[in-house]
């Protein structure tokens, strides 16, 4: 969700839309260079029950950690998975 402050800058909050059970899986880590600094990436696999209401532009979580959803599809089109690649934030 977005909103403005009073001086006209954005301001970006997340609110959860439910819980689901998922399998976690890491895919690989690397380092990735962001103004002339080399950060850690860890990117994952995120593997979980079909769902039509998730949106690249949402975040998964897991306890603390955080997940920017990277691509999603359907892995064999049956409608029943949904496979989410992920960047793993703060890491």
């Amino acid at each position: 969700m977005f909103g403005e402050d009073d001086t006209g800058g954005v301001i970006r909050s997340w609110a959860e839309i439910g819980s689901v059970w998922a399998q976690v899986e890491p895919v690989d880590a690397g380092l990735r260079l962001f103004a002339d600094q080399a950060l850690t990436e860890t990117t994952h696999r995120i593997t979980l029950r079909m769902r039509n209401d998730i949106t690249s532009a949402m975040r998964l979580r897991k306890g603390t950690r955080i997940f920017q959803i990277l691509t999603l599809h359907d892995p064999d089109e049956s409608g029943r998975y949904l496979v989410c690649r992920v960047r793993e934030e703060g890491r």
